[in-house]
């Protein structure tokens, strides 16, 4: 898993790719971005931000909170909490027909219990798809 930055960004477990790619991205691939960013109601960040005290009760008042999705862009860590804790709904994926290393956004085990619905919609040899954790 790694997000649409730029060559210098997160290089844990010796990964040197980064930032590859903003060369593969398309003028549908940015507008496909533009309208999920501007359809959030609020963005979720992870890395270094801190917060005190019941961390998924907060998460789950932010969801009752704003009328919209909650995004988050990128941090995988928070994701996979998110998802521990039961406070994902769907997810919103642009999958890249690569292999290769990185850190994975998904559990290596446990049950697979997602259902993934198609968007049908290919950016530049993308695939956006959406899933909901059941």
């Amino acid at each position: 898993m790694q997000r649409l930055g730029g060559s210098d960004e997160d290089r844990r477990g010796g990964f040197v790719r980064g930032g590859w790619a903003i060369p593969l991205l398309v003028s549908e691939t940015g507008d496909y971005l533009n309208q999920v960013y501007g359809g959030a109601a609020a963005f979720l960040f992870g890395r270094r931000t801190y917060e005190t005290g019941d961390d998924a009760a907060a998460a789950g008042d932010l969801k009752t909170q704003h009328d919209g999705g909650l995004l988050v862009p990128g941090s995988g860590a928070l994701v996979r909490w998110l998802l521990a804790n039961g406070l994902v709904d769907q997810f919103d994926l642009l999958t890249y027909p690569v292999v290769g290393q990185g850190i994975r956004l998904f559990p290596e085990s446990g049950q697979d219990t997602a259902k993934f619905r198609p968007a049908g919609l290919v950016l530049g040899g993308r695939q956006s798809a959406h899933a909901r954790p059941q």
